[in-house]
């Protein structure tokens, strides 16, 4: 019977935690939303509601560690037993709903992921062609600028160019 509670609690936790990643991919894609569209106080407001659903996933996330541990201790696993090995030894109807749940949670995983790498992608481009049309328009500030003593220094102000044949 203490098997079973552990089944069951695993997935709970499981379904918990999709849901929990459907939301925060939802909210990644709100991000994306405001970065394309420059709404930075929309972005803003984003991301602080970001930080505690991720907080939240994290301790669903190693609660869920947990539980299968105690079911992997059940079963007489060792340590580094797959998630594939550890169903095998339920019965068919909850190895089924523990395998959908499984394949839930890394899409869910996955899509974040994506989304993830889809708005650094879209940051890294802008920002690359921004640096490129600013030092086309500025050519002097590409690269670093040495003073005569050898050492960096920052650019004060806009060079001049002053016609002494005048």
């Amino acid at each position: 019977m203490e098997q079973r509670a552990a089944v069951t609690k695993l997935l709970d936790l499981m379904a918990e935690e999709i849901l929990l990643l459907e939301e925060f991919g939802s909210r990644e894609e709100m991000v994306r939303s405001c970065v394309r569209q420059n709404n930075w106080s929309e972005l803003n407001l984003t991301i602080q509601q970001l930080s505690p659903l991720a907080e939240k996933i994290e301790a669903v996330e190693r609660l869920r560690d947990e539980a299968f541990t105690a079911l992997k201790t059940g079963y007489g696993e060792s340590e580094d037993a797959s998630f594939y090995h550890v169903v095998f030894h339920l019965p068919d109807r909850e190895r089924d709903i523990s395998v959908e749940l499984y394949r839930k949670l890394k899409m869910a995983a996955l899509r974040i992921q994506s989304i993830t790498l889809c708005i650094d992608s879209y940051v890294r481009t802008v920002s690359g062609t921004v640096r490129q049309i600013l030092e086309e328009i500025f050519p002097y500030q590409k690269g670093k600028i040495y003073s005569k003593h050898g050492g960096a220094m920052d650019i004060q102000a806009e060079p001049m160019v002053l016609n002494t044949s005048l």
